[in-house]
């Protein structure tokens, strides 16, 4: 629900009122690949489970639901992955009220739009998540596969797995807590002359927050599948905690003519630590992420084209690293905080050459870099020995990408036909730079036809040349040294193959 009020209560004074509640019921279920090696991998590398199950020879993977057996070169490739199924569910009631005066005037000939404001919000939530492992096969619409172990004959001697489920809880958690964040700011926008413009803003925000977060043990009900479940011990422990920072900005803009101009920017910014912190961990380490952000540019339009140049700095202080390496029986964690570098120029430009087509392009240039950034090395899935990562590149921040998006206008503008064309520069899945994402185009169509003032139909095809474009790495075998840097097989997220999509609108 949503309120919102405004009046002008004296000549140039205005008063604003935003008033908002939700309460929300989220649950999120999802399949997350962990792991994907080759069947004989996984028969080596779990050989011992022989020793739980007499007159055994060898393991194998069945299919849950018909028992057929898992070739050697099933699917044309006998891969196996190993996927987490993991549920969460986060029930939250928020309040949130933002009471903004404003103020035009006049000092001389220059003009001042003064704000002041006054945010308060206060949320109550909830967290619980639980997840388990299964093995499934690698196809479209993968199935799901039972761990057995085979006598000499090819014949079940035990069944490790529960209709596929080959570990229950292997993540666990359970907590609620509260947060209050009050905050003031305030800004001014001064037209010192008709061509040039000042503005600036501070804001200051306190956030407390508190909560209880029950604690873990792990038990063992007697198979395979649940001999290591995670679940709570019934020790709640309690956390309260508060924070605040100052941010501000300051910017400038200057119309060289009617057509030109110039723009800077600093800002400095912050996010402060809140519930999200300790949801999971009562004794998270509490770190302010600090950012300075620079920019500098040049504006150019006239009816034929327009041309944009922005050069810009961002600082990022304390950023938070969580690297997380996915096992076959479990997993390793280290935490680590950096900061970044980047300097960087982003481009923009269209041209309207005829009034039947034109074309427009975005280029971003960029080099960013690590800073202080010193954490344990991942080798096989075991933390080994420090590891200087100052100077490497940004985990999945291209040095180049551009878009270019050429049009065509016909029947006096009534239909419009586009074809998007962007490109992303190689990158790199993890901060020591060891796993290479190679760059790749993606091309799309997109058309609109106004059949009528009020009807119009929309069609677009995705990725039409069907690009095998890698955007992301596998999380879950490091982000910070890749476990599966150096394979020939690993996870990384694709772009989704060609699509079509086709909608109306009618206005009315």
């Amino acid at each position: 629900m949503s309120v919102k009020f405004q009046t002008e209560f004296a000549e140039g004074w205005i008063l604003k009122n935003a008033f908002r509640y939700s309460s929300t019921q989220t649950q999120r279920n999802g399949l997350f690949a962990l792991n994907v090696l080759t069947a004989d991998s996984f028969y080596r590398a779990q050989a011992g489970l022989l020793s739980q199950a007499p007159g055994a020879s060898q393991l194998g993977f069945q299919y849950v639901t018909t028992g057929t057996p898992y070739a050697a070169n099933q699917n044309g490739n006998g891969l196996v992955i190993q996927g987490g199924l993991r549920g969460i569910t986060m029930p939250m009631t928020e309040v949130a009220n933002d009471l903004h005066l404003s103020h035009v005037f006049y000092t001389g000939s220059s003009k001042h739009d003064f704000n002041f404001g006054y945010y308060y919000a206060h949320f109550n939530q909830n967290f619980s998540r639980y997840s388990s492992k299964a093995y499934l096969d690698v196809q479209n619409n993968s199935r799901l596969l039972n761990i057995v172990a085979l006598d000499g004959s090819g014949k079940v001697v035990k069944n490790f797995s529960d209709n596929g489920v080959s570990q229950y809880g292997y993540e666990w958690a359970d907590a609620n807590g509260e947060q209050t964040t009050n905050a003031l700011y305030v800004s001014d926008e001064w037209q010192l002359t008709p061509k040039f413009r000042i503005d600036g803003g501070v804001r200051w925000e306190n956030t407390q927050t508190d909560g209880v977060v029950e604690q873990s043990k792990v038990v063992n009900l007697g198979t395979y599948a649940t001999s290591q479940i995670t679940t709570g011990n019934g020790v709640w422990q309690g956390y309260n905690h508060h924070f605040d920072y100052t941010t501000w900005t300051l910017g400038a803009d200057y119309q060289l003519s009617d057509n030109m101009g110039l723009f800077a920017r600093y800002t400095s910014a912050a996010r402060i630590p809140g519930f999200a912190t300790y949801y999971t961990n009562v004794n998270s380490t509490a770190v302010t992420q600090t950012m300075q952000l620079g920019e500098l540019g040049f504006k150019y339009a006239r009816r034929e084209f327009a041309f944009y140049g922005t050069g810009f700095y961002t600082r990022y202080n304390n950023v938070g690293f969580t690297n997380t390496v996915s096992t076959l029986n479990g997993f390793t964690q280290v935490n680590a905080f950096a900061n970044t570098n980047t300097y960087g120029l982003e481009l923009e430009g269209s041209v309207f050459p005829v009034k039947w087509f034109d074309v427009s392009a975005t280029a971003t240039l960029q080099h960013g870099e690590y800073q202080g950034l010193v954490a344990e090395a991942a080798s096989g899935g075991t933390l080994t020995q420090k590891y200087n990562y100052n100077g490497n590149k940004l985990i999945r921040v291209p040095q180049a990408s551009l878009r270019v998006v050429p049009g065509i206008n016909l029947f006096n503008s009534r239909i419009r036909v586009q074809a998007p064309i962007e490109y992303e520069g190689k990158r790199y899945t993890d901060v020591a730079n060891s796993q290479i994402l190679p760059a790749y185009t993606l091309v799309s169509l997109d058309a609109q036809i106004n059949v009528t003032k009020e009807i119009s139909v929309f069609g677009v095809v995705d990725n039409l040349t069907n690009s095998l474009g890698l955007t992301e790495g596998n999380p879950r075998q490091g982000e910070i040294q890749s476990a599966a840097a150096g394979q020939y097989i690993f996870l990384a997220r694709p772009l989704f193959g060609r699509s079509f999509k086709v909608s109306l609108r009618y206005k009315f």
